[in-house]
């Protein structure tokens, strides 16, 4: 089963994902696990929800692919 069809998601995907160290990794899976939590989402330490990390880290841009800038108008 590839990565990309996993839902959970462990501190390897995070490092290769964020870029960071696995020290970074798990301090960043505690971190989104305790915001899950608070919302009443179960979890399992160690993993991540595969989407949540992705939404969280890779906010979506608009359409045109350029952030919003508020020009004063």
């Amino acid at each position: 089963m590839g990565s990309e069809s996993k839902k959970l998601v462990d501190a390897k995907y995070v490092m290769a994902t964020l870029g960071v160290s696995r020290a970074t990794a798990y301090r960043i899976i505690r971190e989104l696990n305790r915001e899950l939590r608070r919302n009443g989402i179960r979890t399992i330490d160690g993993r991540v929800d595969r989407d949540y990390l992705l939404t969280t880290y890779f906010a979506p841009r608009n359409m045109s692919g350029k952030e919003d800038v508020d020009d004063g108008r």
